[in-house]
């Protein structure tokens, strides 16, 4: 076990990031979710009602902003 941890400690620690940014991101694809999520989105299918129908919509949360407004909303149909 120690001998796998120095190899971890003798790598640069920036190089490490993006590994495990890699292994994240292939690790999500692998389950079917997109790329899109890496650069602060997160996409999701929830079912709106717009005009006395419901429509499934795409809402797309922008992580880094705490601000309700920033949601938009991507409907297919209105």
């Amino acid at each position: 076990m120690k001998k796998s941890m120095d190899c971890v400690e003798r790598k640069k620690p920036r190089k490490l990031e993006g590994e495990l940014r890699e292994l994240k991101l292939r690790l999500r694809e692998n389950r079917g979710e997109s790329r899109e999520k890496e650069h602060g989105l997160r996409r999701k299918k929830k079912t709106a009602q717009v005009g006395g129908r419901t429509a499934r919509v795409e809402v797309a949360i922008a992580r880094k902003q705490l601000l309700i407004n920033c949601i938009c909303i991507k409907a297919s149909r209105l």
